[in-house]
């Protein structure tokens, strides 16, 4: 895994934020409950793929977690009350097993302040990962997050929601692995944050077992 010494800074607060209910998985990362607010449908996507839905029976307890296989004709993955992740034909040349997660974890936050006004606002507490394992996705992906109503409301006036997502960059010598705002369609009516993102999202050096994962944050900005 790469070194944690890549900005994302020890000085990452060692504590998760009070409050939480949070278990960790085999990487040491925090994961949480689903929100308890219902959160809204999410709506039909332009992409149109067949599906492959993880329901709601398939988050146990602190997991907040599922995994589904996606064929090669494209599917889409749920985390229920997180995100809607759709991939497009062509995304694998293989069916693969793909894993989507909402997580707490305080170096990931810490690396999000590099980058983001958090002190304007803070993020919403989790941070959404998407897990490939030993492929990154050959296509973009279209990702559609639902935005619970209490954080909308504690956002100050002239702020509107900012989806980031983490982003490799450097060369041999010194390599930086920041968060980076990424182009993003509201909707108010729905409250779904929706956005397609490059497969040079997905990095290998995240984890122990250098497997391929996304990492990504919703925070503010200035409208």
């Amino acid at each position: 895994m790469r070194n944690a010494a890549m900005v994302v800074l020890a000085l990452a607060l060692g504590c998760s934020r009070p409050g939480q209910p949070v278990a960790k998985d085999a990487a040491g990362v925090e994961r949480i409950e689903a929100p308890t607010e219902a959160p809204p449908e999410l709506v039909t996507s332009s992409l149109a793929v067949p599906t492959t839905i993880a329901t709601a029976g398939e988050v146990q307890g602190k997991d907040s977690a599922v995994r589904s296989t996606v064929p090669r004709r494209g599917g889409s993955v749920t985390l229920p009350g997180f995100a809607t992740v759709r991939f497009p034909s062509g995304a694998f040349s293989v069916s693969q097993l793909v894993r989507v997660a909402a997580t707490s974890d305080s170096a990931t936050r810490a690396t999000l302040d590099v980058t983001a006004a958090t002190e304007a606002a803070p993020p919403l507490p989790y941070e959404i990962r998407i897990n490939t394992g030993p492929v990154a996705p050959a296509t973009s992906i279209e990702v559609a997050i639902p935005i619970p109503e209490s954080y909308l409301s504690s956002l100050p006036p002239g702020r509107t929601v900012q989806l980031y997502a983490q982003l490799v960059s450097g060369g041999q010598q010194e390599l930086l692995d920041l968060f980076e705002p990424f182009s993003a369609t509201f909707d108010p009516a729905t409250r779904i944050l929706r956005a397609q993102l490059p497969n040079r999202i997905f990095d290998d050096g995240r984890r122990p077992d250098n497997t391929f994962e996304a990492v990504l944050m919703v925070a503010s900005q200035a409208r």
